[in-house]
């Protein structure tokens, strides 16, 4: 067909034999009607007036305008700001604060544990009133702006009678808080279901996982399954280590699965963690022989636990060891046991656990390497809780200082590899020695918030109860899980308008890419093809200078 000609010139548009061609500028034309279109020289892009502004058709993508906040360079990949702007992703020196001490129970808490409702974005102490006839409490704290200080509502009884042995943890699939405890009357194990209404509690009513005297408890929520799993000590069957699973129910009830040994032998203390990586549960404990010892376990949805064999139990550290807390680090996919050393004149000591799985021939099989044992105190530690801060990428430990008078102290450890190093150790408690620690981090505020209980030689159980919030220094990102828009399409300055091509757009202001491999936005505004924490995906690279934006 002959060519349909509009224009004086080959700059102008016309349908050629075998493509269309497209007028020729290097700027939006003054005037335009809904539905035209050029090519932009300047950009090399395909602008087409959609009725009220020229938008990018890109390379089969999309573009959206912004304010700039700070200056955007080409092609660095960008965030949207909580007040709409953009910004490209970049890390930031952060300073180590302490936030303001909040005494906010003029007595003494025991057996404390802390919880973090991701539902409500609310803190839960949990704990025994040891100057209420050991009644079993909890109370819910709300974290200021800013994160340098919180708040608590009225406590809310969740046992009438003496508790001890407390371990708490939140159901995410239920939004619901699960605290398990001994009910010192008749000595058995038990657990209750509370929902966060507002800064206050509610709770269902208490059900037996245990008919025996239970001792140290530990529990953890299994998001593969579903489930919440306790792992506990069963005096009355000759101190072994037992385990239930719990299926918790919207209506503050629940059911209780069946109830494996996972050490025959004496069983002294537990701590467990959740290995995201390998869906399994590790498992750690003081055997008989005084050592610390390992299993593995798979939360199942029917309400069963399947252990790797009893042939397979090893020990992570020899010699005389207790008090042990345990978290896993999820950038280095790492578990961090922080404990008593003991036979090392109860010196507060940490090994870096890697856990390998395998189901083999029906059979669950797990292997765990760990690093060498790091020692961080010289000294008397005890009475802890660590937790890890994933905007910072720190382990965080809270704990009794018995070379300083007692008092609460906080460490903070950094893993690479099988590797731990530990900073100085900062004092946060108010003057006084602390008998309890616990400890919690909040991913909203991004900060943990640290609790301690004064000692029972301090003015006979009169307190006080304190909390504070935490951030350890570091280098954090502005980069979060559901910021990131794409890349910028030129260069910005503070203030100015600024386009981003986002989802479906290619950006050719690239190198270094990988073709045919997708690539993660790295904290320092980087990419690589390996992920990173936050997990953000920026897209497929096409060629090393050209991605398929993800968005």
């Amino acid at each position: 067909m002959a060519p349909i000609f509009v224009g004086s010139n080959d700059d102008n548009s016309r349908v050629r034999s075998n493509r269309v061609g497209f007028a020729i500028s290097t700027s939006n034309p003054g005037s335009a009607s809904e539905g035209d279109a050029y090519y932009n020289s300047t950009d090399n892009q395909l602008n087409i007036y959609d009725g009220s502004a020229w938008v990018s058709a890109g390379a089969g993508g999309n573009s959206a305008e912004f304010t700039a906040s700070g200056s955007i360079s080409n092609g660095q990949p960008v965030v949207v700001t909580s007040d709409g702007k953009l910004a490209g992703v970049a890390t930031v020196s952060i300073a180590q604060t302490i936030g303001e001490t909040v005494t906010w129970k003029n007595a003494r808490t025991e057996f404390t544990d802390t919880v973090y409702d991701t539902y409500n974005n609310k803190v839960v102490f949990v704990y025994e009133d040891g100057n209420d006839s050991s009644k079993g409490k909890a109370a819910v704290g709300t974290i200021g702006a800013g994160g340098t200080t919180i708040s608590f509502g009225a406590e809310t009884i969740f046992h009438q009678t003496g508790v001890g042995y407390i371990s708490a943890v939140f159901d995410e699939s239920q939004n619901k808080v699960v605290i398990f405890f001994r009910d010192n009357n008749p000595s058995d194990g038990k657990f209750v279901v509370g929902n966060v209404v507002g800064t206050a509690m509610t709770f269902g009513s208490a059900t037996e996982f245990s008919s025996t005297n239970v001792l140290v408890p530990d529990a953890v929520y299994a998001p593969n399954a579903q489930k919440v799993v306790v792992f506990y000590r069963e005096w009355n069957s000759n101190s072994y280590g037992k385990a239930r699973i719990i299926n918790v129910n919207s209506d503050n009830t629940a059911t209780v699965g069946t109830n494996p040994t996972f050490n025959n032998a004496t069983t002294s203390k537990i701590a467990a963690s959740y290995d995201p990586e390998k869906e399994a549960i590790l498992i750690l404990y003081r055997h008989s022989d005084e050592s610390m010892y390992y299993r593995a376990a798979i939360a199942k949805s029917d309400n069963t636990l399947l252990f790797n064999t009893e042939s397979e139990r090893r020990t992570i550290h020899y010699g005389n060891s207790s008090q042990y807390e345990v978290v896993y680090e999820p950038y280095q996919k790492k578990h961090v046991v922080i404990y008593e050393d003991e036979s090392n004149n109860y010196k507060g000591a940490a090994k870096v656990i890697g856990l390998s799985t395998a189901i083999v021939n029906g059979s669950f099989e797990a292997n765990a390497e760990y690093g060498e044992k790091v020692l961080f105190t010289t000294g008397g530690f005890g009475r802890h809780r660590v937790v890890y801060d994933s905007s910072a990428q720190k382990i965080v430990d809270a704990f009794r200082d018995g070379t300083n008078s007692n008092t609460g102290t906080v460490v903070v450890g950094t893993v690479t590899g099988f590797g731990i190093t530990f900073g100085s150790l900062t004092e946060y408690s108010p003057s006084h020695s602390t008998e309890y620690n616990a400890a919690v981090y909040s991913p909203d505020a991004e900060v943990s918030v640290l609790t301690g209980s004064r000692s029972a030689s301090d003015n006979n159980y009169t307190g006080p109860t304190f909390s504070r919030t935490f951030v350890p220094a570091n280098i954090n990102t502005n980069l979060k899980e559901n910021n990131f828009v794409g890349f910028s399409d030129a260069a910005y300055s503070d203030g100015a308008t600024a386009k981003a091509q986002i989802a479906g757009s290619v950006d050719d202001a690239q190198s270094g890419l990988t073709p045919g491999k997708k690539h993660y936005v790295q904290r320092d505004g980087s990419l690589g093809i390996t992920t990173a924490i936050p997990q953000v995906e920026a897209g497929v690279g096409i060629s090393t200078t050209q991605i398929i934006v993800k968005g």
